[in-house]
């Protein structure tokens, strides 16, 4: 026996995949664990096979998942789980006269009867009814009706709400004719062809056809309705071609602006590598000239040198043939002047080394006679007056020397 209160809760609770097996809890009272039905998505679920119901003290409880049957794997957070209150509305408890009336047993259909209650008015909510505000149904003077159809008017239709808001069956989309055509019989929500430009029009109004095309032009037009205008397609198309076209031709465009700046960036390098080429050029012919300048510079150098070189030689020769020729018999110079000559200069230092001895003032040793040929004696002595004279640094010292000769050789 339950002896715990209904509340009054929603019969129905949904959840995601995303707790897995579960459990799923519901806060809804019910008298056994076969008063819900669990829903995996648009499946429902079988008892014990893919669920079984856990039921507390106070009536409430929770859904275990078994997979393998219905529920192919674990669910996930994509999946959706749905406990719904699911009580067979019955009465299976019968009071009888003078029989036994337990508190029990009429508890327990109390109960059973406020499941019933609220399990509809569960369904309730999630059905198409009209809001409380709206008019005084039909039963009660008014003139709201949402009874449907019958099912014969109603199959293969759309559903449509008459000016009331009471449902009625809808009007077919369209009939297709074809291409309009004179003398014809049209009815409202037929379909036609303008035989000229293509167009769609709908009828609004039945009528007989009369006249001829374009149906725009005709003394019928106000009874269609332009339902696709093919000459604005056409000019949509031809739109969109010479967009296409445009397109093409901005993208041969880009492609060639592409080409052009590669060649204008490979002229680029080839400019800057010519101008390296040419700046090297530059240093290189720069360091030509320049060293061609130095050869010139030296070039004029060696002339000036081999120019005074030349003057150098010419001058030594003048001053060799203005020595005087000396006399075939030169008395022997001693070492000691004799007392005759002693007016006469001492030889510089520059002199010759044989001569530099002549001034010294104690007597030495005569040096030993060569016993040579007279001629050979002569050159000998020219040789070292011409040694004398070519030394003497100065004119001066030249002069002196030249006299001392000239004393001499008297």
């Amino acid at each position: 026996m339950a002896d715990y209160n209904i509340n009054a809760v929603t019969r129905r609770v949904v959840f995601t995949g995303s707790a897995g097996l579960g459990p799923y809890a519901f806060t809804f009272e019910v008298l056994n664990s076969d008063d819900v039905a669990v829903y995996f998505n648009a499946t429902l679920l079988t008892i014990t096979t893919d669920y079984t119901v856990t039921i507390n003290a106070n009536g409430t409880g929770s859904v275990t998942i078994v997979t393998g049957g219905s529920v192919p794997s674990t669910p996930t957070a994509s999946d959706q789980i749905v406990i719904v209150g699911a009580r067979d509305i019955e009465r299976v408890t019968d009071f009888v006269t003078a029989g036994d009336l337990l508190a029990s047993s009429l508890n327990e259909q109390l109960d059973a009867l406020t499941i019933f209650d609220q399990q509809v008015a569960e369904e309730n909510k999630r059905a198409m009814r009209a809001p409380v505000y709206d008019p005084a149904l039909v039963e009660d003077g008014g003139v709201v009706d949402m009874t449907l159809p019958t099912k014969t008017s109603r199959a293969g239709k759309t559903l449509a709400f008459d000016s009331n808001g009471n449902p009625i069956v809808g009007e077919d989309i369209g009939n297709w004719r074809g291409d309009w055509a004179a003398s014809t019989a049209y009815t409202v929500r037929d379909l036609v062809k303008d035989p000229v430009n293509e167009s769609i029009y709908r009828v609004n109004t039945s009528h007989t056809s009369s006249g001829s095309a374009p149906i725009s032009t005709n003394a019928d037009a106000a009874k269609f309705d332009l339902v696709i205008d093919a000459t604005a397609v056409a000019d949509a198309e031809a739109a969109q071609a010479a967009a296409e076209a445009a397109q093409a031709a901005a993208e041969t465009a880009e492609t060639n602006a592409a080409t052009s700046a590669s060649s204008a960036s490979t002229s680029a390098s080839s400019a800057s590598t010519s101008a390296a080429t040419a700046t090297t050029k530059a240093d290189e012919a720069s360091t030509s000239a320049a060293a061609a300048a130095a050869s010139e510079t030296a070039s004029a150098a060696s002339e000036t040198a081999s120019a005074a070189s030349e003057a150098a030689a010419a001058a030594s020769e003048t001053a060799a043939a203005s020595v005087p020729a000396l006399p075939r018999h030169l008395p022997r110079l001693r070492r000691q002047r004799p007392a005759r000559h002693r007016h006469l200069p001492l030889l510089p230092p520059q002199a010759h080394p044989r001569l530099r001895q002549m001034p010294v003032r104690r007597r030495q040793k005569p040096p030993r006679r060569l016993h040579l040929r007279p001629m050979r004696q002569r050159q000998l002595r020219q040789q070292r007056l011409r040694v004398t004279l070519s030394n003497s640094s100065t004119l001066a010292h030249r002069h002196r020397t030249q006299q001392w000769m000239e004393t001499a050789t008297r």
